[in-house]
């Protein structure tokens, strides 16, 4: 049964409604099972990543204060000429296509041992019709196999299994993609007894 979490964003740890530390994360267990790689120990990568990671939670930010109702006019004034506006600009373009509602945005759920925290929790139009849906944001250049797990470890934490799984994939033209993802909770459970197996092991988390 999964449970209201909370994420202290300066440590990346979490806390469940007692107040105990959730032992492990949806990225840990994709790393401890092997399901994605730790990045090498270079210098020229190690900064692309942290580039990466610094926009990611610029568009992220912005989203959420469109999202709060902001107008998206203060992007223009904010961000003219930097590298996140198309970003945010795909971001507004997608809310115009398909009028989500939010449920929750980014709330974070804990459930056997783990935790994470979907993006979007709610609905949208999809070919004229409205959809429960799980939503994650991303900005990077491509896309990623381990998006699946991801995502379906999200709609395991918040046992909702009725939503329908998509990454909201933006880009730096300003334009958007939609991809869907089909859900592998069974594969997200196995990866998560993995990852426990080897914490129990010796595995270090970080």
């Amino acid at each position: 049964m999964s449970a209201i979490a909370t994420l202290d964003r300066a440590t990346h740890t979490y806390t469940d409604g007692a107040g105990e530390r959730v032992a492990l994360c949806v990225s840990d267990v994709l790393r401890l099972s092997g399901i994605t790689q730790p990045y090498p120990e270079i210098p020229s990568v190690l900064n692309f990543v942290e580039h990466a990671r610094m926009l990611g939670e610029v568009v992220h930010e912005w989203a959420d204060y469109v999202d709060g109702g902001g107008a998206i006019e203060n992007a223009y004034d904010e961000l003219e000429g930097s590298q996140p506006l198309p970003y945010v600009l795909a971001y507004a373009r997608f809310l115009a296509e398909h009028s989500p509602e939010w449920e929750h945005i980014e709330h974070s759920f804990a459930a056997d041992g783990c935790a994470g925290t979907p993006d979007r929790i709610g609905t949208i139009l999809r070919r004229g019709n409205r959809i429960p849906v799980i939503v994650d944001l991303k900005t990077p250049q491509k896309a990623e196999k381990h998006w699946q797990i991801q995502l379906s470890a999200y709609q395991h934490l918040s046992s909702r299994v009725d939503c329908l799984l998509y990454v909201l994939h933006l880009r730096s033209d300003g334009t958007f993609k939609l991809l869907p993802y089909q859900s592998d909770i069974l594969t997200f459970l196995a990866a998560l007894q993995v990852a426990k197996w080897r914490i129990n092991n010796g595995a270090k988390i970080r």
